[in-house]
């Protein structure tokens, strides 16, 4: 009964394996196994040879005795089911792997015949074995390992396991399997050039140094990896034409490659494992072609490396994926040996995209090595070349290094800039943390590094490392002191973002809910058509919003002072009274600060062409009537008179007079024109989306996310 119980989960979980990989992907329906016959499992194994050598079968392993047999050394374990459809597909190449490494030298100058010399054959030398183990015939055995999907393949050291894959693989990927093993095992001894994969069934190859053997049965080339890396999906012809096109792209041959700059080898010096520069031999995008990227080569190319990558994840039914496709194109083009670009048709590969949190198409994503970030901005061909030109930039090696020059150079160009003061004790784990942060400011803001002692002096800073964000005039440093919080990436990144917009940001659709959400926020309503007056009034915006920045911070100061003296004042009078319980209870008090904030202020113009239909739904302001108004988007009112009656004016003078009464309630407030929230959301292609704030419910299409304003009465009749 036990054995039924197990294998009628398993047989229904066999398929699940498949899903699991990438050969149960619509595209993936060729592999490198399909080009033998698939193995009967119930038949009994003989000795095979491979170059000339013979060789045993793999030994079949026993439940009872499993733990015992691979108790002393590394042991490749696959566990299957003779009945398995997805094992029978895998047993050709597995077999051939096996025969492959058990029939190589490791020590080439030693001998050609591992035979002659025992202790310089493969098994020995690495001290690396494989086995099988039937869950047909030993389930109890399967059910105390966990197996539950069939193929499992599993690394053990000593009886423990180290690592495991499940499904059906190619050989590159089981070859990269065991390489990363070996390498691990006796770093150093693998070949630096890489092996080359045999045929599916062949009867030799051989390893390669420098340049591959031409030997009958060669198949591909699987570059060797750092000693550190994990094992990864590499380039397979499960998909060829993809492949072909990826390695293309990655390696022109038609092209001088050019070497990366200093500052990326210091990057990659810097990284982790797994993370290595592996496709970076040559410029990026050498084709200024969209790559079509599969879950056989998306791990290895674009994961585990330093380069960055701006990626479609779309749906070939998708109509706003449609729209999308020839401003893509366009933009791959642009980035021709400037930044790689690829597409991920989520159709047919449905579980990369889920890994990648694709909740909608088309997704667009900049991925670096372990960070990623969702691009929403607008889709327009332009939109998406200037953020790609962008990241091109800002991403090409490491953290630039900045003087006080450089700084002064920088602050003309750009409106906020982060800074990351170092000196000769910052760590490799702190450069490590810095290294990830400027993709998750990509477009908004600047970020560079700094040894200079004049930079320091200019904003006192006087402990390294120290993170600073300086906007126009205003500058504030990251408040965590301690050496582990200046690694805390997540925490550092929620930072940033939280300071990455400038002083007087236009309202655009990746920004508003940002800007308005939980504060007040002080709106220049200008027309494009008169850029003179638009440059006149951001500079007064700017002007109020340092003005305003610095006394609400000295107020804050100053009430905050106000409540460490009257602590210091209970613990005094505590002290003097000779009260143990009250002098305790004076000092364990805490001085809470922040329920002295108030409602933060923030400062952004608006677009009166582009938001003309908002503009007059929600302050009934028409297009070209310029307007300074305060608005309260949780309240759903705005302020747009001093305190005087009169309108407040684009200037410093006005604005600094109407804020004070505003913020202390002492203003009377209109009410907005609809009800109706209308966050200028990017949907989809182009557009906005309509927002319920009460319900928090959305609207959009099932086949892909629809734009548009909705007003009051429309949104009650959807």
């Amino acid at each position: 009964m036990r054995l039924l119980s197990v294998l009628l989960p398993l047989t229904l979980t066999a398929c699940a394996a498949a899903k699991g990989t990438t050969h149960d992907d619509k595209a993936d329906a060729k592999s490198d196994g399909d080009k033998a016959a698939d193995i009967d499992l119930t038949e009994e194994a003989h000795d095979t040879t491979f170059n000339g050598q013979t060789v045993p079968p793999i030994p079949m392993l026993k439940g009872d005795e499993f733990q015992k047999q691979i108790s002393h050394g590394y042991w490749l374990v696959e566990a299957f089911s003779p009945y398995c459809h997805h094992c029978k597909h895998l047993a050709p190449k597995w077999q051939t792997m096996y025969e492959f490494y058990y029939a190589s030298d490791p020590l080439p100058a030693s001998s050609s015949n591992a035979d002659d010399h025992p202790l310089n054959s493969f098994s020995n030398y690495y001290d690396f074995r494989w086995g099988k183990l039937d869950c047909v015939a030993n389930a109890d055995a399967c059910t105390d390992l966990n197996i539950r999907m069939f193929p499992t393949i599993q690394l053990y050291k000593d009886g423990v396991q180290m690592k495991n894959m499940t499904g059906d693989q190619s050989m590159d990927e089981l070859m990269g399997f065991v390489e990363d093993a070996l390498e691990k095992i006796k770093p150093g001894s693998r070949p630096s050039s890489g092996i080359v994969l045999p045929e599916v069934g062949a009867k030799g190859t051989g390893l390669i140094e420098g340049k591959e053997k031409e030997q009958a049965g060669t198949g591909v080339m699987v570059p060797k990896k750092d000693s550190k890396s994990p094992t990864s999906s590499k380039l397979s012809d499960a998909d060829s034409k993809s492949d072909a096109t990826l390695r293309a792209s990655i390696h022109d041959p038609t092209k001088a490659s050019s070497p990366l700059p200093a500052s990326s080898k210091n990057f990659e010096q810097l990284l982790p494992e797994p993370y290595s520069s592996s496709v970076s031999s040559g410029p990026p995008n050498p084709l200024g072609q969209s790559i079509p990227l599969t879950p056989n080569n998306f791990t290895y190319t674009v994961s585990e490396s330093l380069d960055p990558w701006f990626i479609k994840f779309y749906a070939p039914w998708c109509h706003h994926c449609q729209a999308l496709a020839p401003s893509w194109s366009e933009m791959a083009l642009d980035m021709q040996k400037r930044l790689r670009v690829g597409e991920v048709n989520c159709d047919a590969y449905r579980r990369l995209c889920k890994e990648n949190k694709v909740a909608y198409y088309p997704t667009l994503k900049l991925i670096r090595g372990p960070e990623s970030v969702e691009y929403t901005g607008l889709r327009g061909v332009q939109d998406i070349t200037t953020f790609a030109t962008s990241a091109a930039e800002a991403l090409h090696g490491a953290v630039p290094e900045a003087s006080l020059a450089d700084f002064e150079a920088l602050e003309k160009k750009n409106d906020v800039i982060f800074v990351y003061f170092h000196d000769h004790a910052t760590t490799t784990e702190d450069f490590m943390a810095l290294e990830r942060l400027p993709l998750h400011v990509l477009g908004k803001a600047r970020v560079v590094k700094s040894s200079d002692p004049d930079l320091a002096a200019r904003f006192s800073i006087v402990s390294f490392p120290r993170l600073l964000v300086s906007k126009t005039g205003l500058s504030e440093q990251y408040p965590p002191l301690m050496p582990k919080e200046m690694r805390d990436v997540p925490a550092l990144t929620k930072w940033m973002k939280a300071h990455q917009l400038p002083l007087v940001p236009a309202v655009a659709a990746d920004n508003a809910r940002e800007l308005m959400s939980h504060k007040l926020a002080v709106l220049a309503l200008l027309d494009p058509a008169r850029p003179e007056a638009w440059t006149d009034a951001v500079k007064e915006m700017k002007a109020a919003a340092v003005d305003w920045s610095k006394r609400t911070n000295a107020e804050f100061e100053l009430s905050r002072q106000g409540l460490r003296d009257a602590k210091a004042a209970r613990v005094e009078e505590a002290e003097a009274s000779g009260d143990e319980k009250k002098l305790r209870d004076a000092k364990l008090k805490k001085v809470d600060a922040n329920k002295l904030r108030k409602k933060e202020v923030v400062f952004a113009t608006v677009d009166t062409a582009f938001w003309e239909r908002w503009v007059r739904g929600t302050f009934d302001s028409g297009r070209g009537e310029e307007r300074i108004l305060v608005y309260d988007y949780d309240r759903r009112v705005y302020w747009d008179s001093a305190s005087s009656g009169s309108a407040i004016m684009p200037s410093r003078a006005s604005i600094l007079e109407a804020l004070p009464a505003i913020t202390e309630g002492r203003a009377r407030s209109k009410i907005t024109g609809s009800s109706v929230t209308y966050w200028p959301f990017l949907v989809g292609y182009l557009g906005i989306m309509a927002v319920d704030e009460e319900t928090q419910w959305w609207w959009w299409e099932e086949m892909g996310w629809e734009g548009g304003v909705v007003g009051d009465d429309e949104w009650r009749e959807g």
